[in-house]
C-alpha cells in the first residue's frame, strides 16, 4: 500500500528541493504547499503536493508572458517607439 503523506525528506528528493529550504521556508510561514504535524512530525499529503505542482504554470506559459510583458514595455516606451516606429 502506498504511503498518502510525504516526510520533509521524501518532499524534498520528490520536488529536488533541499530539505533545508523546506524547513526555512515553514519557519518563515511562507511555504506554499499545507501541511500537518502528526506525532510532532511534519508530514505533506501527497495529494495537496500534486494540486500546487498542477498549479504552477510550464515553461511555456512563462515564455509567452514574457514575450506579452516585453512587447507592453515596448509600446509603453515613447523613446522606443521613436526609434523604432511600427511599419
Amino acid at each position: 500500500m502506498e504511503e498518502r503523506f510525504y516526510d520533509v525528506k521524501g518532499l524534498s528528493e520528490y520536488m529536488s528541493v533541499s530539505p533545508r529550504t523546506i524547513y526555512n521556508k515553514i519557519s518563515r510561514g511562507n511555504f506554499p504547499i499545507p501541511f500537518r504535524k502528526i506525532f510532532g512530525r511534519i508530514r505533506f499529503d501527497k495529494r495537496d503536493v500534486d494540486h500546487f505542482l498542477n498549479k504552477l504554470p510550464t515553461h511555456h506559459d512563462l515564455s509567452k508572458n514574457r514575450s506579452k510583458r516585453a512587447d507592453e514595455r515596448i509600446k509603453l516606451d515613447p523613446f522606443l517607439e521613436m526609434r523604432f516606429p511600427e511599419i
